[in-house]
């Protein structure tokens, strides 16, 4: 799965890949996942990660969705019956629909690799 920012890192912009997700895995409420970031091609976004995502506190992830079906929307949790995944971003954490994600940066082959996790819903819901 593609993996964008947007320069002001509070939201999506799909035609601005900068990675990939290639791993993921659920433990327990948490999905975690994992890949790389192309760092040659982008290396002020790496600087810009690096110099903020230190403490782990600063940056969140979220995924994107396309031409989901809800099974009724008046329900308070929504059951998707269909859906796209489409990607997933790096922004700010205040930004992400997820409150409890995190990512950080440590350091790989060619490029550099990246994690990230999901925790709660804003709201205090678990992600699913």
């Amino acid at each position: 799965m593609g993996v964008c920012y947007k320069s002001s890192w509070d939201g999506h912009d799909q035609r601005r890949k900068i990675g990939v997700i290639d791993g993921a895995a659920i433990e327990g409420c948490e999905v975690k996942v994992w890949g790389y970031l192309y760092g040659r091609d982008f290396p002020d976004v790496l600087k810009a990660l690096d110099r903020k995502s230190a403490s782990k506190l600063a940056f969140g992830m979220s995924y994107e969705l396309a031409d989901a079906h809800v099974a009724d929307m008046r329900c308070k949790i929504w059951t998707l019956t269909r859906f796209t995944f489409t990607g997933a971003a790096i922004l700010l954490r205040e930004r992400a629909a997820y409150d409890g994600t995190s990512f950080w940066l440590s350091e790989g082959g060619d490029g550099e690799e990246a994690a990230g996790q999901a925790g709660r819903q804003r709201g205090g819901e678990e992600s699913p």
